[in-house]
């Protein structure tokens, strides 16, 4: 399993996570207000994080401290001007401050940065950590990280040190359960399970393929979903399960073994029955994906093969019917052409009708 990337909501790059901060609970907060007080002190750990790891990236590998997004220290980079707006707006204030639920402090893990003219010498290169005392303890979790990206988690809400003590526990982000992460698949169709670890997730994703080409649909808070039309050859099948953290989007990848078989059928007509005699002026025609990971359908109706001067319409690939209206009613041939994306590829299928 690999987590390593995640984004802010709204289509920033992703980012890898290196870096050091720390937030704790304060006040006894519980249920919904509980949980989106601590999404949102995980949430911004990671921005936080990931401004850190974008300074490094531009900066020969040097963490720069917080307090030069307001007033940068002699000879030391600015802050890129694209960092998040959470960065520039809050976490520059000198000293420690209330932000929802939570008493946050900025300060280096380490002696400060010599005020020098930078270089990329690696004796220049500091690290920096974020931390946070509780007001009150109340027996709730407190968080730090490391210049890893890793995520530390105290049940006690005790005032986490920098750097984060030896053994302190990791915080474990959202994993798939089922099937086994690394296992061969058990056939075309498989339920697919996860958990989030104590990580109190907003809204889930989930991508099967390289390009979601067999599976990608948003998932509510459903800790569940059922995965069709997977590939019967033995094919590596790379999943990858999305999710979100107040406004910040993480993802954790997996990979799976298909299984080995025979294909599922292509998709059908499963009303009116194919060839039969149309009962008037409108059908409301029905189809099935017989398995296949559908992404999206074309319903063509007309006068010939492929045509649709009756009738067109593009359809999500969950949506299985469409009612088609001033049909003629003559006995002549209809004819029903039905296009399907999946895999990546677009393919179709015909039948054929006689007009009431």
């Amino acid at each position: 399993m690999k987590r390593n990337k995640f984004q802010l909501k709204g289509g920033s790059a992703p980012l890898t996570l290196v870096g050091l901060f720390a937030t704790c609970w304060l006040y006894p907060a519980t249920g919904l207000a509980q949980r989106e007080d601590e999404a949102r002190a995980i949430a911004d750990t990671l921005t936080v994080i990931a401004a850190e790891r974008n300074y490094s990236r531009l900066n020969c590998g040097l963490f720069g401290p917080l307090e030069n997004l307001v007033q940068p220290n002699v000879g030391l980079p600015f802050y890129p001007s694209d960092d998040p707006s959470f960065i520039s707006g809050r976490l520059g204030k000198p000293g420690p401050y209330f932000e929802s639920g939570y008493i946050r402090d900025f300060r280096p893990s380490d002696a400060s940065p010599p005020v020098v003219p930078y270089s990329c010498d690696p004796s220049s290169i500091h690290d920096f950590c974020y931390s946070s005392s509780p007001a009150a303890v109340m027996g709730l979790r407190a968080f730090s990280g490391t210049g890893s990206g890793e995520i530390y988690v105290d049940p006690t809400g005790t005032t986490m040190t920098c750097p984060v003590w030896s053994g302190a526990a990791k915080l474990s982000f959202p994993t798939i359960v089922s099937p086994p992460p690394g296992s061969t698949l058990a056939g075309a169709k498989v339920t697919v399970r996860w958990t989030e670890n104590g990580v109190p997730v907003s809204e889930w994703r989930l991508r099967v393929g390289s390009f979601g080409e067999y599976y990608d649909f948003f998932l509510g808070t459903n800790l569940s979903t059922e995965v069709a039309g997977l590939p019967l050859d033995g094919r590596t099948v790379p999943f990858r399960l999305w999710y979100r953290i107040a406004e910040v989007w993480e993802y954790s990848d997996f990979v799976y073994k298909a299984a080995t078989g025979t294909a599922p059928a292509q998709p059908t007509f499963t009303a009116p029955p194919p060839g039969s005699t149309l009962t008037g002026s409108f059908a409301l025609f029905q189809w099935t994906s017989n398995g296949l990971p559908v992404q999206w359908w074309r319903l063509y109706v007309g006068s010939r093969p492929g045509a649709a001067d009756y009738f067109r319409a593009g359809l999500p690939g969950r949506r299985t019917e469409a009612m088609v209206t001033n049909l003629p009613t003559d006995g002549r041939t209809i004819f029903v052409r039905l296009w399907y994306l999946a895999g990546g590829t677009w393919k179709f299928f015909d039948s054929q009708f006689t007009a009431a």
